[in-house]
């Protein structure tokens, strides 16, 4: 049945966008929250005076730790970092190489990351409960649920190019937020670690990506298709990860 969505044409892109992207879409619960951010504090990381604070969903309610770097110059790029740890974890290297280049820099902890951490029972950890997926959507599926909220945001605060980079595991979040944020109002850039992972394998994903319903709307390799036409750098796939369906989406896009 997937196969007859495979992007030979726009058309069958489009087609492929409709049907699976929405169960997709379905999985990780995305919705057309207006996104808001509220600052709580000042401070410094890696020599550099940080804001952090709060981007909050309309619809739900979910809150996701954010903390933003002004750049050393004028900012024509807006870039996101997801580190899998959180925006602690970032090496500082990096974050002050990014600044002095004129990036204005963000971070956010998605679900259960750095600060974003749900408390949970030590007798009864989130998601040990029998049937707690009817009802409760997994750790990942939150996490890319905050990723395309902290997306949404950045493209509506202001008209610089937005770049999202997913380090680790966090660049299979990020990448399954590009399929479902789909098409913008102006290309975004992903710079994505794969991670290695399997696309055939079903253990790959009970294991590395538990989303009910993920594989149904064709998993990350067609994800890596409704990437598409945004500017996408995938890395670190190895053999496993398979790419043939966004080479076919991006070919439409010469």
């Amino acid at each position: 049945v997937l196969a007859g969505y495979g992007p030979t044409t726009r058309e069958k892109l489009e087609e492929n966008r409709r049907v699976l992207g929405e169960a997709l879409r379905l999985a990780v619960g995305c919705d057309d929250s207006a996104v808001s951010f509220r600052e709580s504090a000042k401070g410094e990381y890696a020599g550099l005076t940080c804001v952090d604070g709060q981007l909050t969903g309309s619809l739900r309610g979910v809150e996701i730790p954010m903390r933003g770097f002004a750049a050393a110059k004028s900012s024509a790029v807006s870039t996101l970092l997801i580190h899998p740890q959180g925006a602690g974890a970032l090496d500082a290297d990096l974050v002050r190489a990014l600044a002095a280049a004129g990036h204005a820099l963000h971070a956010i902890d998605p679900f259960g990351c750095g600060k974003n951490i749900a408390e949970q029972k030590a007798q009864e950890p989130r998601g040990s409960s029998p049937f707690f997926t009817t009802f409760n959507r997994t750790d990942d599926a939150e996490r890319i649920y905050d990723i395309a909220l902290a997306v949404r945001y950045l493209l509506a605060a202001s008209s610089a190019q937005v770049q999202i980079v997913g380090l680790g595991a966090a660049g299979l979040w990020a990448l399954a937020a590009a399929a479902v944020l789909g098409p913008q109002d102006r290309l975004l850039r992903f710079a994505l670690d794969l991670n290695e992972f399997d696309t055939a394998s079903a253990a790959a994903y009970l294991n590395d990506l538990p989303i009910p319903g993920i594989l149904r709307a064709g998993g990350l390799a067609n994800a890596a298709a409704l990437a598409a036409p945004h500017d996408t750098l995938l890395h670190n796939g190895g053999e496993r990860f398979d790419c043939t369906w966004a080479e076919m989406a991006y070919a439409l896009y010469p």
